[in-house]
């Protein structure tokens, strides 16, 4: 064989490769086109039938609400079935989400004839859990309160789920389950993964007696949910509770001893102002600038000569405090001739700036 039909063979077998691979590659691409494109139609007809279900749910809700026969009204357009799979309960939902409370209430009252709970019930049995994160959310706005039991067990059963326990936790406390929130909360097995501000929300969105909650939730292992609750005892000025979270002023937790310090200046709890005053000494200045402040909040005047000396202090934010505080006493001249007594020079400059600021306020 020469040289020339040599090359001639390999020319002709890598065009002959060459082509093959094309049809490869083209079978290929081809076929990725149809499965796009059932996709899209499936994905489509999927749409379209969410759209018409909605549409018939909300069609059948209207009618039934102006109806006296409101079981049978929903059902003549729709059947309990479609309304109660997991497709109409989606649906549901989203229609419950733009009514107001009024018509939400009447829906609720024909839902419960159709024995609504009984099937929010049996979906709770699924393992889906973005669908039970639904069906949840949906049992708390349609008040299903029998259903508490069944949302704690899939709380617990899916506590890894941040969106079912938060859903879950959120649905309790809406529908004022005092006992199935204490027994989560208290459960040794079961560990709380939602954010701070998440906890809040749902804590003081709580329907039922929020004394008796705050009250047995002081206990809780959960760290998060004792600040909470400290929190909420002093924004809701409930001063009964004042004596319930007093001794967490000796925490070793900054945060809860903060958080406590706040709670109870609000509430100007007296008892406590000794505890106070030895704060105002704290290692952490944190500790000591929010001492300050409760202080001054309970009873400053009777404690000049306390805030005189954190005035003095190396921190910059406990004098700013102290000196906002003092400013604030009328007997601004034996103020001054304490502070001046100090022999503390940034002290007296803290203050002055602050009398000047106070008595333009008056003037």
């Amino acid at each position: 064989m020469t040289l020339n039909q040599g090359l001639y063979t390999v020319s002709a077998n890598f065009y002959e490769s060459v082509q093959i691979f094309m049809f490869i590659l083209l079978t290929i691409i081809c076929l990725l086109m149809a499965i796009l494109m059932i996709i899209h139609v499936n994905s489509g007809n999927r749409i379209k039938k969410k759209l018409r279900l909605k549409r018939n749910i909300a069609k059948a809700i209207k009618e039934a609400m102006s109806s006296e026969a409101t079981k049978e009204s929903i059902n003549s357009l729709i059947s309990k079935n479609k309304i109660f799979s997991r497709r109409g309960l989606a649906t549901l939902s989203e229609v419950l989400d733009v009514m107001d409370s009024k018509n939400q209430k009447k829906l609720r009252e024909i839902l419960l004839k159709m024995n609504c709970g009984q099937h929010l019930a049996d979906q709770l049995k699924t393992d889906n859990e973005d669908f039970l994160a639904e069906i949840i959310r949906l049992a708390a706005e349609l008040n299903l309160v029998e259903l508490v039991d069944d949302i704690e067990r899939v709380m617990i059963l899916h506590m890894e789920n941040i969106n079912v326990q938060y859903e879950a936790f959120f649905a309790l406390s809406k529908l004022g389950s005092f006992k199935n929130i204490i027994s989560v909360c208290t459960n040794k097995n079961f560990t709380i993964s939602l954010t701070f501000r998440s906890l809040q929300e749902i804590i003081s969105s709580y329907t039922g007696d929020k004394s008796e909650l705050y009250k047995a939730l002081l206990v809780c292992k959960d760290a998060y949910v004792v600040r909470i609750c400290v929190r909420l005892i002093g924004n809701e000025r409930l001063k009964d509770l004042a004596i319930n979270i007093e001794d967490f002023l000796d925490s070793d937790n900054i945060n809860l001893l903060i958080d406590t310090m706040r709670a109870l200046s609000i509430l100007r709890y007296k008892p406590v102002t000794d505890k106070l005053v030895k704060l105002m000494k704290h290692q952490a200045w944190e500790v000591r600038s929010v001492a300050v402040n409760a202080v001054a909040a309970i009873d400053a005047k009777e404690h000049i000569d306390d805030l005189v000396l954190a005035l003095q202090d190396s921190e910059w934010q406990v004098r700013f405090n102290a000196g906002a505080a003092l400013s604030m006493i009328k007997d601004s001249g034996t103020i001054r001739e304490k502070v001046i007594a100090s022999g503390d020079r940034f002290a007296m400059d803290m203050y002055e700036n602050f009398a000047q600021l106070a008595s333009i306020g008056r003037a």
